[in-house]
Parts: structure tokens; sequence; C-alpha cells
């Protein structure tokens, strides 16, 4: 790894892990970013010969039209042993998948936390076979103010341990600098109400939130205890507190023969 990546790989494989072991329900927030680029394929692209997924949807699409397309692929930065489909395990900006390209390509939750994030979008536009399209969600500027919050209300600014986050207009940037046509990128805000600091916690891990960066500090027990502490300092009346979450969707397609 390169001593000037500041995400670090092993960080994400054990953040993929920990989404790998939450409870069905707790992953909520990455099963609704699968269920929005899902139906914004079937829009799009509703009968693709060949999809690729770029992470493991942990049964988000098993409803979707898209994946009855005849063949199918998967890779995650994870580590894939005892996942519920086979995955190739490798890195956004790393893909190889033996030649094969596809009519479309979903990508859920895991480039925000890339180094490369411009290299892998260009080996993903690569991957389409002329005329595919491509989907992707990441979770994007705006989102975990509540966790700012609380982390430099406790520290400051002196330890990194959030992740600098892509917004929207930089992300349809990136689709164009990718080469992709059609280069378009939009944004939700979803609140979420927590009553408990185990809950919310919970909740990050299942979603696949965490410290990826390369120079990670452990976290005293003195600054966790600031940080549950100023989390029940400011709920509301009904004893609750709210984060918002910020996916950023991405969509781009690749020039048709006669258009390259």
């Amino acid at each position: 790894m390169s001593s000037d990546e500041i995400f670090s790989r092993a960080a994400r494989r054990v953040r993929r892990h920990h989404v790998a072991r939450a409870a069905p329900e707790d992953r909520w927030l990455l099963d609704r970013m699968w269920q929005e680029l899902a139906a914004r394929a079937a829009e799009a692209a509703p009968s693709p010969k060949s999809l690729l997924l770029v992470s493991e949807d942990f049964g988000a699409l098993a409803t979707s039209p898209c994946l009855s397309a005849e063949t199918i692929m998967r890779i995650d930065p994870g580590w894939t042993a005892d996942w519920p489909h086979a995955a190739l395990a490798c890195d956004e900006d790393r893909l190889d998948t033996g030649g094969a390209r596809f009519d479309l390509i979903l990508a859920c939750g895991t480039l925000d936390s890339l180094h490369d994030v411009p290299g892998a979008l260009i080996l993903i536009r690569r991957l389409l076979n002329p005329g595919g399209r491509f989907f992707g969600a990441i979770l994007g500027a705006g989102s975990l103010s509540l966790l700012r919050q609380l982390a430099y209300a406790a520290e400051g600014a002196q330890v990194a341990r959030l992740h600098p986050q892509i917004d929207v207009r930089a992300a349809g940037d990136l689709l164009s600098r990718a080469g992709f046509a059609e280069p378009v990128a939009d944004m939700e805000i979803i609140p979420a109400r927590y009553g408990a600091w185990s809950r919310y916690i919970a909740d990050l891990r299942a979603n696949g939130i965490g410290n990826c960066l390369t120079q990670r500090h452990p976290l005293p027990r003195a600054a966790l205890a600031q940080w549950m502490a100023r989390f029940d300092a400011l709920k509301d009346d009904d004893g609750r507190v709210t984060e918002a979450f910020c996916p950023v969707y991405l969509s781009g397609a690749a020039l048709r023969s006669s258009q390259a």
C-alpha cells in the first residue's frame, strides 16, 4: 500500500466484515441506498443481460428485476467467506473481471472510502458495454453532522477521525472526468433519530460507517466518555438526537460505438 493513501485497505475490509455480521434490520441505510439504485436502474436499463454488483447487497436486491440478468458478477473490498453470494474480493480501483463487460453496474456504499475514486470510476466505465449504464451510491457531504459535533466538541480538530466527504457537485465532476456520458449526481437527506448511544453506534457499524483512514488513533476512554456525555446532553424533549445521512447518487453511461 502506498504511504500516501489516505484510506487503509485493511480497515475497509474490517468495515465490510462488520456489515456482513450485522442483523439484517440494522443495515437499513445500505438497503435503502441499494433499493434506490435498483429502482433507477429498472427505469433506465430495464433488461440488462449482464450485471456487475460492486459490493455485496446482503439481500437488499432480492426482489429486484435487475437480478434476472443472464450473467451476474459480484465484487467486494471485504472478506467474502460465508457471505450470501460468491464474490471476488478486490478493491474498486483494482477491478479485474477477467475481460468480462457488463450492461449494468451498480455500486453501493464503498466508493467514498477509497483513495482513488477517479481511477475506480474510470475502471467501472471501461467495464461497461457500449450503451451500458452505471449507478452508484455513496455517503456524501452533509452526512454525520451529529458525529462530527461529538468528535470536535470532545477533541477539537487535533485528531482526524472522520473521513473527508464528497459533495454532490464534486461527484458530478468526478463522473465527467471519468468519461461517463450523461453524468448525473443528486442527493437526498435522511434524518434518523436515536435515543441510545449503543443503538447509534450499532447502526453506524451495520452500515459500514467507520474510520478507514490510514492514520488512525485509538479513542481514549476519557474521550469516548465525553462523546457519550455530549450525546446525552444533545437529546431533545423526546429523549432523542437526530443524525443526518446524505446519500449521493451517481449515474452515467458508456458511449455507444457510433458515438465513440
